[in-house]
Parts: C-alpha cells; sequence; structure tokens
C-alpha cells in the first residue's frame, strides 16, 4: 500500500492536494492500494473519496496528530509513505523545523517516498538577500531530512529541481504534472460570458478576434511586456482584434495587472472570467487560440496552470527566458509538446494559427510511472 501525506485535500483548496488526491483515486482504479493522510486540513469540507483516507487539522499539534495517526498506520500497514514536499505546506515561513523527527516517529516499518513539489528559495540570479538566507536554511532542512528518511524513491517535476537534488546527493526520477482539471465531457457555451466582458457569443463573430488566456494566479515577478506586444503583433497581421482573458482566480496582483492593462492598451480587451466551474472552463479556454503562462520557461515543468492549458489543448507561449540558477549550469527544457519560446517569427505563427500539442502526459500515465518505479525499488531492496 502507498500512504500519500500531503496537506489538504479539500478540493479545490491546496493544488497539491488536489494533485494527491487525484493520482491516488486513479492508482486505485488501476488496482492498488492507496490512502491519503491530510495534515493540514483548514476546513472540513465533505468528499467522497475512493480511498482510505484520514484527515487531520492544521490546528492540532504534532504530538496530537501522531497520536491519532500512530494506529491508523498500524491498521492499514502501508509499504510506503510518500511525502508531498512543499515547505510551506508544513510552515507558514517556509521552515517545517521538526518534520523529519516527526515523519520518523510516526512511520513504523514503512519506507519513505518523496515527491518535491517545492524546494528552497533564492536558487536563481537575482535573489534577495533575505531569501537567501531562508534558502540556506531550507536547503540545509531539506538534505537533512533526505539523509534521515534514506526515502527508497525521490521524484520531483523538472530539471531544474531534479539537478539541484543531484547537488544535494540525491538522483531524483522525473514526474511530470498532469492536468489536476480534466476537460469536462459537455462543456458549457461560453456565449453569455463572453457577451458580459465585451467579446462576441456567437462563434462566427467570434473569428474577428484573437483570444489569448491567462489561467490561474498571476505572480507579481511576471512582466506582461512581451505578451501584449506578441498578442497585439499576432492580432494585428490577422486583422483581428486582441483579448486577454484572465480565466480563474489572479490574485490581486492580477486584478491590478489587468486593469493597469486595459487602461493603457485601449485597443486590447482585457478581461476577467472569475472563477468558473470545469464545464464553463472548458467552454472557455475551447474557445480561446493560445495561452500565456507567467512561469519562466526553466521552470515550465512544474506549472500546473500551464499543465491544465495544455490538457484543453492549448499551445502554450512563455515570453520569460531570464530565470537561471545562481551557479552552475541551468537546464533547460527542450522540445516540450505544445509549448512555444519567445522568439522570432512567434507572432507571425501565431496569427497563422499555432498547431495544438498533440499529446499531454496524463493521469493514468502519472499513476502508473509512480507505481512501476515505487514497485521497481522495493523489489530489489
Amino acid at each position: 500500500m502507498i500512504c500519500f501525506l500531503c496537506g489538504s485535500i479539500a478540493p479545490g483548496r491546496d493544488g497539491v492536494g488536489d494533485y494527491t488526491a487525484a493520482l491516488a483515486a486513479e492508482l486505485t482504479r488501476q488496482g492498488h492500494a492507496c490512502a491519503v493522510v491530510s495534515l493540514m486540513e483548514h476546513e472540513d469540507i465533505p468528499a467522497d473519496y475512493p480511498f482510505t483516507h484520514l484527515r487531520l487539522k492544521a490546528t492540532q499539534s504534532w504530538e496530537e496528530k501522531a497520536r491519532l495517526l500512530k494506529p491508523w498506520l498500524e491498521r492499514e500497514q502501508p509499504d510506503v509513505l510518500s511525502l508531498q514536499y512543499v515547505p510551506w505546506t508544513f510552515s507558514p515561513r517556509g521552515l517545517p523545523f521538526g518534520l523529519t523527527a516527526w515523519l520518523q516517529d510516526i512511520a513504523g516499518p514503512a519506507r519513505f517516498h518523496v515527491m518535491f513539489h517545492e524546494l528552497w528559495v533564492a536558487a536563481e540570479c537575482g535573489a534577495s538577500f533575505k531569501n537567501c538566507i531562508l534558502g540556506v536554511i531550507q536547503k540545509r532542512l531539506i538534505a537533512g531530512m533526505l539523509k534521515k528518511l534514506s526515502p527508497v524513491c525521490v521524484h520531483t517535476t523538472n530539471l531544474v529541481y531534479q539537478e539541484l537534488l543531484r547537488r544535494v546527493g540525491w538522483q531524483a526520477k522525473l514526474l511530470p504534472l498532469f492536468s489536476n482539471i480534466t476537460p469536462a465531457e459537455s462543456p458549457t457555451e461560453a456565449t453569455a460570458l463572453f457577451e458580459s466582458i465585451g467579446l462576441p457569443g456567437d462563434k462566427t463573430a467570434r473569428r474577428d478576434w484573437l483570444i489569448a488566456v491567462l489561467f490561474g494566479t498571476v505572480h507579481p515577478t511576471w512582466d506582461p511586456t512581451r505578451a501584449v506586444e506578441l498578442l497585439e503583433d499576432a492580432a494585428l497581421l490577422a486583422a483581428k482584434r486582441p483579448a486577454l482573458l484572465f480565466v480563474g482566480r489572479s490574485g490581486a496582483h492580477g486584478d491590478a495587472l489587468r486593469e493597469r492593462l486595459s487602461a493603457e492598451h485601449p485597443g486590447l480587451t482585457a478581461a476577467p472570467t472569475g472563477l468558473l466551474d470545469i464545464p464553463a472552463l472548458t467552454g472557455v479556454l475551447h474557445a480561446a487560440d493560445f495561452a500565456f503562462s507567467a512561469s519562466p520557461w526553466a521552470l515550465a515543468g512544474k506549472s500546473s496552470a500551464g499543465m491544465t492549458l495544455l490538457g484543453h489543448g492549448l499551445p502554450l507561449i512563455f515570453t520569460d527566458d531570464r530565470w537561471r540558477l545562481r551557479q552552475g549550469d541551468t537546464p533547460l527544457p527542450d522540445n516540450l509538446n505544445g509549448c512555444y519560446l519567445d522568439g522570432p517569427q512567434l507572432a507571425q505563427r501565431i496569427s497563422e494559427g499555432l498547431p495544438p500539442p498533440q499529446s499531454v502526459f496524463t493521469l493514468e500515465a502519472a499513476a502508473r510511472q509512480l507505481y512501476h518505479d515505487l514497485d521497481t525499488v522495493l523489489n530489489a531492496s
């Protein structure tokens, strides 16, 4: 049995929790025994899961969590405890002191697996002094945790994190992200929504528009200048009107950015869709021409928002290629299906219509790979 340890599996409240729940459900569907323990639930939101689970509250002390969890683990008898690691999940400051000792205390005979969704901050050039200090401590905590837990297998999502883990002595395997949101089989037509934000609801009239989307929270470090240039230049070449839709929760920075773009670019329709249910989200994304990613190109593999966009068939454009490691070479993505890095003639290619991704890494494939990797090392040990 694989028992996942994560923060929260309340639906829609924690991206890593949604990932974990989806992966556990798929492993269960494929016939493997799975369980999930969420350690930091903030809301008691009921949900129906096809796997065994235990949900512990963020307000409970670690001693109380251990008291409840130990007998539960003794009953379930997992072979592997799979820690879904994000430092801020287990500490608001991103410094989970005591986590390693706590994990050793509750593990019993189970072996450890670690999936690193995040590592330490300030690995990149230009990081602030404050973040560099934080990053040094986070790095030492991670290196110490790996040494003491001695996991049978380590995974991460992208080449940069794989390289950073190699530098602290661990050969991590890549387990690419999948979309947490499966396209709806019966999507809602975007007619009414588009009309409410100034776009034509009629599909025929919409052919006169070039529609790009930004999905999810927009990080303050992302500079939209080049994205807007590409969109406006491509629209001019195609003799269409440009629109940039902010889909889902954009965050305070995203809201301010949208208002600024509307003021500075009167020919651009920059509009929010707000939160959408899955059928409506699928309808909007299917009506768009392409999407922008606010992630840097070097970290393309860790963007769950990007995987959702690719999973809905949208070409994904990256305009930020500045991110580099402070020390050593930075491994960069190569031939990411459906992804395009800003470069010469890109506006022309957008105007002609970028081809959609031919295939994406699926939830089913992720579950198969995870089980295979764990089964291989457990049988060899």
